[in-house]
């Protein structure tokens, strides 16, 4: 029921498969290749972070005046340190190296597993409605990129407990460590599931001399997840998080549980604002469903039959996981939000295993179609849906600020933060570090989980004002009075336009308009 066949002789078995299989994944390599700017709402943050780390300290920026830098013991700085290489001309070239990585080995990894547990490999067509899942979406790069990877894990995890070799285990520390620094939350969830699959087998062994042999992988990463807690806690002024996670529990989770039903919506619902978004969110994803629950009950192969295979195991203990995390963590932790709908993907990516195991070795002409038809659809609506953002903001980028100095303060006030109704625009005051390395209200400098703090007061450097579209009648409170510039999207209120009276619209590009400080243009500056 679980074959090892060797991977040539399953290519050859499956020509049709491939040849539809590459071209899909040339298509969606073809909208992160050839769009300028992804409608992901947190990626301006990580940009400006990768050209932090890239230059900062020269002396040919300001950087170092107002803003701290420390990454280490930090985790989440792997699309950072990656994307500020010097290697890469640009960091949005490098960002683009950094999403067709994620979508090459997100998708290798679904395969390997696949042909690992004898699946049918039909069901990695599936896997392509997961590409722009709500992390993706979100643009929280770190968790994006630690998904094929903990792909990856599970895979070597099944080798290991098969096996036992020293050198699977090599990897498998290896992939923890890196984990950590792609992210911490999917670090701590690789240690769940690899220390549930050695734990249950142990059960079924009683081997005590195996198990602690199989933990040893798992130290060097629990070690720097360790250091890190320690040090950031101690640092941190907030609540605190073992205060923060009772009364959550006690006021909140029982309260709020009702919203845990969105698991079906939370991975492409950014296509589109509103109901209809959402909609087509859960088309997808119980499509998704639709192909594991059809085998299951024709019963072509039982759950309880998956027991004799390791490989079909450790992804029942995935699916498990990602479950309980989906269903039980908190919605935000100090410091930290998004957390329990990051693990939707992984829950899906579970059923989709799950499906492929227990799905007939052949199926229909018709279930090829339908899965093909649906990914197409799927495909076509992200490119149309990149299309319309790159349109929207034809003229926005580096030239945008070609009135602004390295030395200028920029802010930003974004009335209007949605694209197709969806939130988008808050953070683009980012790009301008991001593509100039000048210095911005960022709200980096704020949050907790950023390698970046503040040097200077808020007089200086005034905070950022997160979500001022949400409720214009709160109006803005003047504090950016003393920047260089401002860059606005939306209408502004009677009262912003008031306190705005030192400013002077010196160029606009569709929706964006830049405002300078009269003090700071001369009258050849000045928008015709």
């Amino acid at each position: 029921m679980f074959p090892n066949k060797p991977l040539t002789a399953i290519v050859s078995q499956n020509k049709i498969f491939w040849a539809i299989f590459i071209f899909f994944l040339c298509a969606y390599l073809y909208n992160f290749g050839t769009h300028r700017l992804y409608p992901f709402l947190d990626i301006p943050n990580h940009q400006a972070l990768s050209s932090i780390y890239n230059s900062y300290g020269d002396p040919d920026n300001h950087l170092e005046k107002y803003y701290t830098f420390n990454i280490f013991p930090k985790p989440n700085i792997f699309y950072m340190i990656f994307c500020g290489s010097k290697l890469f001309s640009d960091i949005q070239r490098a960002n683009k190296i950094f999403y067709f990585i994620y979508v090459i080995f997100f998708m290798l990894g679904i395969n390997f597993l696949i042909i690992r547990c004898g699946g049918n490999i039909w069901y990695a067509m599936l896997a392509f409605i997961l590409l722009y899942n709500i992390n993706v979406g979100y643009g929280l790069t770190g968790f994006t990129i630690s998904i094929p990877a903990v792909l990856f894990l599970v895979l070597f995890t099944i080798n290991y407990i098969e096996n036992k070799r020293f050198l699977t285990g090599g990897v498998i520390a290896v992939l923890m460590v890196l984990l950590f620094f792609m992210h911490v939350m999917a670090a701590l969830f690789s240690f769940m599931v690899y220390l549930s699959c050695i734990l249950y087998f142990y059960i079924r062994k009683n081997n005590r001399r195996d198990i602690i042999a199989q933990v040893l992988p798992c130290v060097p990463a629990i070690l720097l997840c360790c250091f890190w807690w320690v040090t950031d806690s101690r640092n941190y002024e907030g609540p605190g998080f073992f205060s923060t996670i009772s009364q959550y529990y006690q006021t909140t989770f029982l309260k709020m549980f009702w919203q845990r039903g969105a698991i079906v919506v939370h991975d492409n619902f950014r296509l589109f604002g509103g109901t209809y978004g959402y909609v087509l969110a859960a088309f997808f994803s119980l499509f998704i469903i639709l192909f594991v629950i059809k085998p299951l009950f024709e019963k072509e192969t039982t759950l309880r039959s998956l027991t004799k295979s390791p490989a079909a195991i450790c992804i029942l203990i995935l699916l498990f996981c990602s479950l309980i995390c989906s269903i039980l963590m908190p919605v935000e932790l100090p410091g930290y939000s998004f957390l329990y709908q990051r693990f939707t993907v992984f829950l899906f990516l579970g059923v989709i295993l799950l499906g492929s195991i227990v799905s007939p070795k052949r199926i229909s002409q018709f279930s090829k179609i339908l899965m093909c038809a649906t990914v197409s659809i799927h495909c076509v609506l992200w490119i149309q849906n990149f299309d319309a953002f790159n349109e929207e903001n034809k003229g926005f980028d580096k030239s945008f600020f070609s009135n602004c100095d390295r030395k200028d303060i920029v802010a930003a006030l974004i009335y209007n933060y949605r694209f197709r109704n969806v939130s988008v625009y808050n953070n683009f005051i980012d790009y301008y570090t991001a593509w100039t390395k000048g210095v911005s209200t960022t709200r980096l400098i704020d949050d907790r989980s950023f390698p970046v703090g503040r040097k200077v007061s808020k007089e200086i450097l005034p905070e950022y004002i997160k979500w001022i579209g949400k409720d214009k009648n709160n109006g803005y409170d003047g504090r950016y009075k003393d920047v260089d510039h401002i860059i606005v999207r939306g209408d502004l209120p009677a009262g912003t336009l008031e306190q705005l009276k030192d400013f002077i619209v010196v160029k606009q590009q569709g929706s964006w308009f830049l405002y300078s400080h009269k003090n700071n243009i001369s009258s050849s500056q000045l928008l015709k």
